[in-house]
């Protein structure tokens, strides 16, 4: 596989998590937290969608990924895209109205990835623990940050 489609689909999928679920969940809750779901990740306390490999899946339906826009994608699942800048300066390298192009092929490696590290995950640590994604306290304090390369992985 190309690797500008394995890049392309990556920056898609960060841009999801970031805009479409942990935005939205930081505005309502102030937690960042991603966890991985059978096929792919949702926001680790709100259920208003979650992404199985190339669709966002909401109360409105199953939703493909590619060719869409993060602003299409969360106000389809009744939400308002929204970045996460006042909690860390890096994001995704895409913009909120940017179409987003995901390769079926990547995206199952990348979600095989987050399962196998999940699936370890789980042989080390107790389950409310377990997230992808940075660590942030509802208060989003500094000190209380921790943005680690694991939330490169998306």
């Amino acid at each position: 596989m190309n690797e500008d489609v394995r890049t392309s689909t990556r920056r898609g999928l960060h841009a999801v998590a970031e805009y479409v679920l942990a935005g939205p969940q930081f505005r309502d809750c102030g937690s960042i937290r991603l966890r991985v779901t059978p096929g792919g990740f949702s926001a680790a306390t709100a259920s208003h969608a979650h992404v199985e490999r190339v669709e966002l899946v909401s109360p409105s339906g199953r939703l493909p990924i590619d060719g869409a826009t993060c602003a299409g994608l969360a106000a389809a699942a009744g939400v308002e895209a929204s970045h996460l800048r006042e909690v860390y300066p890096d994001g995704p390298d895409l913009g909120i109205d940017d179409v987003l192009a995901i390769d079926e092929g990547a995206a199952a490696e990348i979600v095989a990835a987050f399962e196998r590290g999940d699936a370890a995950l789980r042989s080390l640590v107790p389950e409310g623990s377990r997230f992808c994604g940075p660590n942030t306290s509802t208060s989003a304090s500094p000190s209380a940050r921790s943005t680690s390369g694991s939330r490169r992985a998306i």
